[in-house]
């Protein structure tokens, strides 16, 4: 494997012009930098002087969470001189926020650092242009914030709607903490959804794949498995709208309740497209692959059925040979889908789902009756 190529992590390109590859391999390295979750994150980590590790990312959401509950306690107390009605609302909301972009920063470090490297040379050469075009995109900070604020002004709306046709009413810190808590949420959705598009440039540049197997050649494992783990990332962030909506007391109203059951299937329908979309492209590669080499045995076969008269005995061991090459191309998976993605993608169906139906329990009257609490 030819030696991977270094280059410099600074905020500019080098004053020489780089390689495409080279420059592609800058770009997928600058996500460190370029991507919100993590400009907010590798702030913090170096203001409070950590490693930069999952631990201390954690530690991090789990301090920033407990800021945001207590400026959001305080404009209850002091602005409004009352307790809030939702605390257990407010705790939630305030969670979503952090760990919604704690959970970006960690699944980036797991996935891209490791492997993009290695990526870069299993694409053929004519894919490189399209993908430093995907990554300049995806890494956009306009594209990035302006989702995220799309979301959260959706929240604002959400949440006023709820206060204006529901008993259920909040106040002007409520407003903030809701929609700060779906911006951070968004911007995982804006992962979810962005990420798998990355499929269609990867299966139209070329990957590089065994001849015989090509569903098991390493780039498509390396694909199917950040793909899978996105899946179920998807799955926490559809499960994390959900629960946010345990706010706005969805057991109470049927008319809170179908907002949630919207959200419910619009988070399957964007955790099925991140899981069908980038498969149907590998997929695609595959088949493409398979057919080829089985395209190329059949002109083999056919020069040898052509001269079946005149072969001798070393030309028909060869023949063999041929023939049971084209019958092991003929039987060999075509799919990139397998047991575990599936379950993967199962489980980040069925859970949104349970904490849909889980929100429909008045779960505080159920404490109260089992704990008898006034």
């Amino acid at each position: 494997m030819p030696k991977r190529i270094k280059v410099m992590r600074s905020k500019k390109l080098h004053s020489e012009p780089l390689s495409v590859e080279a420059e592609l391999l800058w770009l997928s390295e600058s996500a460190k930098d370029r991507l919100l979750a993590n400009k907010i994150f590798n702030w913090l980590i170096r203001f409070f002087h950590l490693k930069d590790t999952p631990t201390s990312v954690l530690f991090i959401a789990f301090i920033v969470s407990l800021l945001f509950l207590s400026v959001k306690l305080l404009i209850s107390k002091y602005f409004y001189n009352s307790e809030p009605q939702y605390l257990l609302g407010s705790i939630l909301a305030s969670f979503l926020i952090s760990f919604s972009f704690a959970a970006v920063k960690i699944l980036h470090d797991i996935i891209l650092p490791p492997n993009a490297g290695k990526m870069l040379y299993l694409i053929e050469k004519k894919g490189i242009p399209l993908l430093k075009e995907w990554f300049t995109s995806f890494l956009s900070l306009r594209n990035q914030l302006s989702f995220s604020i799309f979301i959260g002004i959706l929240a604002i709306i959400t949440i006023y709607f709820v206060d204006s046709h529901t008993t259920a009413k909040f106040d002007f810190g409520d407003y903030i903490l809701g929609s700060l808590a779906m911006f951070g949420v968004s911007h995982g959705g804006y992962c979810g959804l962005l990420i798998p598009t990355i499929a269609k440039p990867l299966s139209k540049g070329g990957l590089k794949l065994f001849w015989i197997n090509p569903s098991d050649s390493e780039a498509i494992k390396i694909a199917s498995w950040g793909f899978r783990l996105l899946t179920l990332a998807d799955g926490f962030f559809v499960t994390a709208c959900i629960v946010a909506l345990y706010w706005f007391r969805p057991w109470e109203s049927i008319l809170v309740a179908s907002i949630s059951g919207i959200w419910l299937i619009v988070g399957v329908i964007s955790v099925s497209y991140s899981f069908f979309y980038p498969h149907y492209y590998l997929n695609l590669a595959i088949r493409n692959q398979k057919e080829k080499q089985v395209e190329a045995i059949r002109k083999i076969l056919d020069v040898y059925y052509d001269r079946i008269h005149i072969l001798v005995e070393k030309d028909f061991k060869k023949l063999n040979e041929y023939i049971l090459i084209y019958e092991r191309l003929l039987k060999t998976r075509e799919s990139s889908i397998n047991t575990p993605a599936l379950q993967n993608y199962f489980t980040s169906i069925v859970i949104p789902t349970l904490s849909f139906l889980t929100g429909l329990i008045d779960l505080n009257a159920i404490f109260k009756t089992i704990f008898k609490l006034p």
